[in-house]
């Protein structure tokens, strides 16, 4: 059969149904499709960062009001509370549940934010929103946190200070909490097999290898999106764990 590229899935046709045609490996790499919020349902006022740096890029003359909470850590996040301090917001506050240091956000973001005046807050985690008697955004709820033990990215934990939560006053929130699978119950029926974790595809670190004997996974879909060099990184790593899986399979 050789090799394939460009296979979707979907319910219609499902990992089950592409190695049922003779391949021996798979590699998922197909990005994640959804922005993640920190609620179902939230009052006006909230916007997610990718449409608000959009909004922003195609009309230069558009301002920013008020106070601005941004929630995340990293380069869209860092980029957020830039553009928004720089389109006139009053002050502006990034949210970022660790410390500086795991922050993914690269130096030179961080630097630009900082520079541009905002307001870096350190282990405070956003949990959820007040809104006004009007439905429009009031403030954000955040808890002070502290770092714990490591997680499955190895990074540590943050883990919520009891009795430490406050409202923090603003009238824009802005969501930078990274991407996640779309519809991951549907999707578990897609994949069978494939381990499925906060968002992502779980796989081993060194070979990239799911739990499915045999299929890999690279990119957005394992790291829940972060830079086009980390992916190719994957990619290739994906690809040297299917070619000593295939050379295995071919010894036996």
């Amino acid at each position: 059969l050789g090799w394939r590229l460009g296979e979707a899935l979907g319910p219609e046709r499902t990992l089950d149904d592409i190695l049922a045609e003779g391949f021996d490996a798979a590699c998922l790499a197909m990005g994640l499709g959804s922005s993640r919020a920190l609620a179902d349902e939230a009052p006006e006022g909230v916007l997610e960062a990718g449409a608000f740096l959009a909004q922003l890029n195609a009309k230069a003359s558009h301002r920013v009001a008020g106070d601005v909470a941004v929630i995340g850590g990293g380069n869209t996040a860092a980029d957020a509370a830039a553009m928004a301090k720089a389109r006139g917001a009053d002050e502006v506050y990034l949210l970022y549940r660790r410390g500086y240091e795991q922050m993914p956000a690269w130096p030179a973001q961080r630097r630009e934010a900082l520079e541009a005046g905002v307001h870096v807050l350190l282990l405070a985690q956003a949990v959820g929103y007040e809104a006004g008697k009007d439905g429009v955004l009031a403030g954000i709820r955040v808890v002070r946190t502290r770092l714990g033990d490591g997680d499955a990215s190895g990074r540590r934990r943050p883990v919520a200070i009891p009795g430490s939560e406050y409202v923090l006053p603003v009238a824009l929130a802005i969501e930078a909490l990274g991407e996640g699978l779309d519809s991951p119950d549907a999707l578990a029926d897609v994949l069978k097999g494939v381990c499925l974790e906060g968002g992502t595809v779980g796989v081993a670190p060194d070979t990239l290898a799911t739990t499915r004997d045999g299929v890999f996974a690279a990119g957005d879909l394992v790291n829940g999106g972060t830079t086009v060099a980390r992916a190719l990184a994957e990619g290739r790593r994906a690809a040297e764990g299917i070619h000593n899986f295939l050379s295995r399979q071919t010894r036996q």
